[in-house]
């Protein structure tokens, strides 16, 4: 059974949040169990609202006037709590995944080296000469000195499409980067659940006060504003984590240690979040 919430509610705008679908990973590892309690936080606080808007409309005692007053001050009040408790969930992890995805490059070649340099172009002039089909079985089995034969020159030089050129790149630095990866792929993925369960309970808000974006934004920003830089200002204020987010040793065992078919997602995830982005940088 999946868990949390693919949408907060069934009106026809309700933005989507996305089930919770990093429960292997959660069960070994902290930082996974710390978004899950965001992610649930979240989805929670949406409903605290609705629940507290209903006590108000049902109250004999407030006049409409009232009841709008006074949901509207508690409305910005959770928006307030939940753009701070957003920044406190990701911000910091969200720096740490972009600065460690920055160091993934690929292999430096030695242009000082004649040799290779010579033995990297014939491997070209061989690849070159392939049929498409062939071009395509190339790749598949292409080992670490024909992926850099491929990847180190320009791409005019190289008779391949550039998707190919792009599963070149995501093979090569899969061969180096493969488990570490996957991994922050995947918590990147858990990094944005959580904050599209903030972003969709700030939206079931402004419904609840009936209020068009433009008039909820004229609102909210001001309050949300202060919060959001003043938890910018402590994230920057942390020092880069000195230790990696994952230690790549003992997270390859803890993915082999995985059912084979949440393994298998995972490993799909890193090559489809991170191909088109590895064959341009390439």
């Amino acid at each position: 059974m999946l868990s949390g919430k693919h949408v907060l509610s069934e009106r026809p705008a309700a933005p989507i949040v996305g089930y919770w679908m990093h429960e292997p990973m959660e069960q070994r590892n902290q930082v996974y169990r710390d978004l899950r309690v965001a992610y649930d936080a979240a989805l929670a606080s949406a409903s605290h609202f609705g629940e507290h808007l209903q006590r108000l409309k049902s109250n004999g005692n407030l006049t409409e006037k009232g009841v709008r007053e006074a949901a509207r001050k508690e409305g910005l009040e959770a928006v307030e709590r939940i753009a701070r408790n957003k920044m406190q969930a990701t911000a910091a992890l969200r720096r740490d995944i972009a600065a460690r995805m920055a160091t993934m490059k690929m292999v430096p070649i030695d242009r000082t080296d004649v040799v290779g340099e010579m033995q990297r172009r014939e491997l070209r002039e061989h690849f070159n000469s392939l049929t498409a089909p062939q071009r395509e079985r190339a790749i598949d089995a292409a080992d670490d000195a024909m992926l850099d034969a491929l990847l180190s020159a320009p791409a005019v030089l190289v008779k391949a499409e550039p998707s190919l050129l792009e599963r070149a790149a995501t093979k090569r630095m899969e061969k180096r980067f493969g488990p570490e990866m996957a991994i922050l792929n995947d918590l990147q993925q858990a990094v944005d659940t959580v904050e599209r369960a903030y972003d969709a309970a700030r939206d079931e808000i402004r419904h609840g006060l009936g209020l068009q974006s433009h008039e909820f934004e004229a609102l909210a920003g001001p309050v949300e504003q202060p919060a959001i830089e003043q938890e910018r200002a402590k994230v920057e204020k942390l020092p880069m984590n000195e230790q990696p987010i994952v230690d790549t040793d003992k997270l390859a065992a803890e993915i082999l240690a995985l059912p084979y078919a949440d393994r298998e997602r995972m490993l799909d995830l890193a090559l489809d979040t991170q191909g088109g982005k590895l064959g341009k940088a390439a």
